[in-house]
């Protein structure tokens, strides 16, 4: 089965697939023409954080869905598009998130960004495919693997 990418704006009812174009659920009209009409990729998102780089996104989202919370990364190639250096907070990379599981994705976002330390902590290695990892990742990069005192 695929997993829907479009949502009602009104109710998260799930588009794809219907021939009306009018929300079965709740009758708000929409466009598939016009992404304005529709919420994409997850039903009403909100940006949870705007990642320093496109790294930090993936393991943030990684962690996210390990922990059954939907995310999705947005903007990674923005700053380069725009040729920004250094990029502004709009054009980072941002792990959006279902806003029904937004408490959930704070408390996992506090944990991750409490495990991350700009000095890059200590080493470790990962107890699934026993890769060693850097001190500031709170997952495994090879496996994805939270860190041992994260689960």
């Amino acid at each position: 089965m695929i997993e829907p990418q479009r949502f009602c704006k009104s109710c998260n009812y799930p588009l794809d697939g219907l021939a009306a174009r009018s929300c079965p659920e709740c009758g708000l009209a929409f466009d598939f023409d016009d992404p304005m009409s529709f919420n994409f990729g997850l039903p009403s998102p909100i940006k949870l954080y705007a990642c320093r780089d496109g790294m930090e996104a993936d393991l943030l989202r990684s962690l996210l869905i390990d922990r059954g919370i939907g995310a999705r990364v947005l903007g990674e190639i923005l700053g380069a598009a725009l040729g920004e250096l250094p990029p502004s907070t709009e054009t980072l990379p941002a792990v959006w998130v279902n806003e029904a599981q937004s408490q959930q994705a704070m408390k996992v976002l506090h944990e991750f960004l409490g495990t991350r330390s700009e000095e890059g902590g200590d080493p470790w290695t990962c107890t699934n495919c026993g890769e060693d990892v850097e001190g500031q990742f709170a997952i495994c990069w090879n496996c994805q693997t939270p860190r041992p005192d994260e689960r």
